[in-house]
């Protein structure tokens, strides 16, 4: 089963929304994962997270108003094994659930 990215968001007021994104796949995928690394838009605080809370799918939650790219890295435990990234963008239209296929690189 390839890792998915999957995001839900929910309308906080007129302009902003409250949204987050994590990774699904099998219990062995994200076994090998020591830690995503997320890089917002610069106007947020901290746009680098580093999340390391498997049991969430590293999840990350956060609000704002517009759209825009997100990266995202897999960190593996297996230092030989390269590091995953993926360019994905935030969209905040219906339907409040959207998923992206993880183009893993191997």
């Amino acid at each position: 089963m390839p890792l998915t990215l999957v995001q839900s968001q929910t309308k906080r007021d007129e302009y902003s929304w409250d949204w987050e994104v994590h990774l699904e796949g099998n219990k062995q995928d994200l076994d090998q994962i020591e830690y995503v690394e997320y890089a917002l838009h610069e106007t947020y605080p901290k746009p680098i997270r580093r999340i390391s809370d498997r049991d969430s799918g590293f999840q990350l939650k956060e609000n704002g108003w517009g759209e825009a790219p997100l990266y995202v890295t897999i960190h593996y435990k297996d230092e030989k094994r390269r590091s995953d990234y993926q360019a994905y963008r935030l969209n905040f239209k219906e339907p409040t659930t959207q998923s992206a296929r993880w183009m893993a690189l191997r």
